[in-house]
């Protein structure tokens, strides 16, 4: 009677540890989702802000060498691509604060 008492007692705590591994796997196994989601995300951020990055300098040395048909369109194209400019340097601020923001959550 007393064995049948420890062995039922060892398998109650052999089912409890099972239980508790698995569900430590899952919580791995979200977690490690998560890190590759947000990796994902990083490196996205990562390029759009080298895009964003690119595009100002490109617009930036355009600025200078652009000609219209007369003056007045001229100073309108330059007017654009100023404005232009300054909307991008706007999203750039935004996107280098989501790598900074996607860089802590994938570490």
């Amino acid at each position: 009677m007393i064995n049948w008492f420890i062995k039922r007692m060892e398998k109650r705590e052999a089912d409890e540890l099972a239980k508790a591994q698995a569900e430590y796997d899952a919580h791995v196994e979200s977690i490690n989702y998560i890190k590759s989601e947000n990796l994902a995300d990083y490196t996205q951020s990562i390029r759009n802000s080298m895009y964003i990055r690119s595009s100002i300098n490109v617009l930036t040395s355009n600025v200078h060498s652009v000609k219209g048909r007369d003056g007045a369109e001229t100073k309108r194209k330059k007017e654009f691509l100023r404005g232009r400019i300054k909307w991008l340097s706007s999203k750039l601020i935004e996107e280098e604060s989501m790598v900074e923001h996607y860089g802590s959550l994938s570490s």
